[in-house]
């Protein structure tokens, strides 16, 4: 059997999340191909293009060296465009430690409630380059290298076959009864991250969604959206802070 063994592993994984064992509709989560568009190189820009109207979401404040914008959106949320250095000795993970910092200042009980004891958690998904981990009630999904393991209700499928390298993505998912905690990075010269907290329980704010969408050349500059809603769906403000990224330095929504 010759299967592409990373992209079926996740396929199957993130396909079975939206099972009704899950706990609810808290999470979504979709793959999609990478394109030619998405990997051509990332635009180095020296100033944010911040539209007055974006979707939902209308600009209410510009910085005057155009480094800064921020946006308002329904029910109180928040979207703010950064465009930031990447100081000498520094990398751009930790340019971007203080945003995920924040975001779980923000919604502090949700990583806990999440991870519900890494095992414990309803839905586990662990992937770096050729190696990944899935945990679902009743589905069980491991790979390493060249061979991988499917156990879905007590059918166990094995593919064992050759894999040419990869450079893909590292993504990390846990899930459990509507709290989740999503990270990815992209891998190579680029900055391409994710993190997203979003609980059906809202936190003392009242934020039930936060998070950032960062991009940019590896020397940087960096283009960070850091989003906030206290709105139940949590994927409209995540996805139009992402197109404004999109419409700064390119690559794919």
């Amino acid at each position: 059997m010759n299967l592409p063994h990373t992209r079926l592993i996740l396929c199957v994984g993130l396909a079975v999340i939206a099972l009704p064992g899950c706990g609810g509709d808290g999470v979504r989560i979709t793959q999609r191909e990478h394109t030619t568009e998405e990997g051509s190189p990332l635009r180095a820009i020296s100033a944010l293009n911040c539209p007055d109207h974006h979707g939902s979401l209308t600009r209410v404040e510009t910085s005057a060296d155009g480094l800064s914008c921020g946006y308002s959106g329904p029910r109180g949320g928040r979207v703010t465009l950064q465009l930031l250095s990447v100081p000498p000795g520094q990398s751009p993970e930790d340019v971007l430690a203080p945003f995920e910092a924040e975001a779980q200042t923000l919604m502090p009980d949700t990583p806990a409630r999440a991870a519900a004891g890494n095992d414990g958690a309803a839905v586990s998904v662990q992937s770096d380059g050729e190696n990944a981990r899935v945990r679902l009630p009743g589905v069980r999904i491991d790979q390493g290298g060249d061979r991988a393991s499917i156990e879905i209700g007590g059918i166990r499928i094995r593919a064992d076959a050759p894999s040419e390298p990869t450079d893909g993505d590292v993504v990390s998912v846990s899930a459990n009864e509507g709290a989740a905690e999503v990270r990815t990075r992209g891998r190579g010269g680029e900055v391409r991250a994710t993190y997203i907290l979003t609980d059906d329980v809202a936190s003392d704010e009242g934020w039930r969604t936060v998070g950032y969408e960062a991009r940019g050349p590896g020397a940087g500059p960096i283009i960070v959206a850091i989003f906030q809603s206290k709105d139940g769906d949590e994927d409209t403000i995540a996805d139009e802070a992402r197109e404004l990224v999109t419409l700064n330095v390119g690559g794919l929504p």
